[in-house]
């Protein structure tokens, strides 16, 4: 048995670049609240299944006058049970 440990997209450059951008997506197995936060992405984990999904999405960039987007996504699997995550609970300020 495995589950999806984590998984962070970025635009591929290192983390030491000033023009780095990454967003974690999965961490410690449960869906990151940054993810959650961007909305037009709607990650969906599904630990049962072993799948992760989302809404297309890149980041932006610039190469002379074009505009590219990049895109890349990094994850680890790992032996053993997922964990139990926290579910967002909706309340009157929500």
């Amino acid at each position: 048995m495995f589950h999806i440990h984590s998984c962070v997209a970025s635009n591929g450059r290192d983390s030491t670049d000033v023009l780095s951008k990454a967003l974690a997506i999965v961490n410690d197995g449960c869906l990151t609240d940054e993810a959650k936060a961007v909305e037009i992405i709607n990650p969906i984990l599904d630990q049962s299944e072993r799948r992760l999904s989302f809404g297309q999405f890149g980041f932006a960039s610039k190469s002379g006058d074009q505009n590219i987007l990049e895109f890349r996504l990094e994850c680890i699997l790992q032996l053993g049970l997922a964990p139990e995550c926290a579910r967002r609970r909706r309340g009157k300020f929500e």
